[in-house]
């Protein structure tokens, strides 16, 4: 078990996992592929002290050699589900999982909010893992709603058990073989149905034993039950702790302004208090 998760390898994460390293904790980061993506692709940065017009290219590249030096690897997986177990956390990535005695969130933002109904019926129809849950559902029928290009992989999987209803919602997306695949739709919302679950869209009501939904990032109020969100980002302290005790936020998902300075100082912090939330375990 490790004495900190931190999910998200943004300037934030980054932050926090060197102040974590420092006090020389146990720690794992994890990050996806958008990682410092954000900052790459700024033109230009006039505001990041200590480096006037730097561009978002050449700041990346002080973060990597930063990481690399401190001998920070982050694993480049996404974390799905994050478990409060009761003095500790369980973090999963498809079938994987990790444990972790407190947790840092610097996830970022979506833009893609959880359709209405979504939220509640996570565990009872609405999945983000297919790996994790496919087999529930073998020769039933789900839904798929793909906000992005890498669902593709997870909807031929689910091909293999089942039959799958698919819904594309990105650009340049081409029909799946074996899937129905339902282009140019909107969903609205998620409901309960007599058997599963029900999706309802502009082009109609679709039902399926199981809506399995894949996004780039996950909603915070979603990845963690019961943490205390507020119009899309996590509710923190002072210190930067969250309603759930051991947990941790940093940086852009704390709320705006959403800049790179700020993510820094946020992830610092964080960082310096999950130690003292680790010493006070031992105390």
């Amino acid at each position: 078990m490790f004495d900190v998760a931190i999910v998200g390898g943004g300037p934030a994460g980054i932050s926090a996992a060197l102040n974590v390293k420092i006090r020389a904790l146990s720690m794992i980061m994890f990050s996806g592929p958008s990682g410092l993506k954000k900052v790459k692709s700024a033109k230009e940065i006039p505001n990041f002290l200590g480096f006037p017009s730097v561009s978002g290219e050449k700041l990346a590249g002080a973060y990597e050699e930063h990481m690399h030096r401190a001998g920070i690897l982050p694993v480049m997986k996404p974390i799905d589900h994050i478990y409060p177990m009761g003095g500790y956390y369980a973090l999963t990535s498809g079938d994987e999982m990790w444990e972790a005695k407190s947790v840092i969130l610097t996830t970022g933002v979506t833009s893609q909010k959880p359709l209405p109904g979504e939220e509640e019926l996570i565990g009872r129809g609405v999945s983000y893992c297919a790996t994790c849950d496919g087999m529930l559902y073998k020769g039933g029928h789900v839904i798929v709603l793909g906000f992005e290009e890498s669902a593709k992989e997870e909807c031929e999987y689910l091909l293999k058990l089942m039959n799958v209803t698919y819904f594309p919602l990105y650009k340049n997306a081409r029909k799946i073989e074996g899937a129905e695949t339902i282009e140019n739709a909107k969903p609205i919302s998620l409901k309960k149905g007599e058997k599963g679950v029900v999706l309802l869209t502009d082009r109609g009501e679709f039902t399926g034993d199981c809506a399995f939904i894949f996004r780039s990032a996950i909603a915070p109020g979603t990845l963690l039950p019961g943490l205390e969100t507020e119009n899309g980002h996590i509710v923190v302290s002072r210190d930067f702790s969250t309603n759930l005790p051991g947990v941790f936020a940093a940086g852009d998902v704390t709320g705006l302004p959403y800049q790179i300075a700020k993510a820094v100082g946020e992830g610092a912090t964080a960082g310096l208090s999950a130690n003292r939330y680790i010493q006070s375990l031992a105390d």
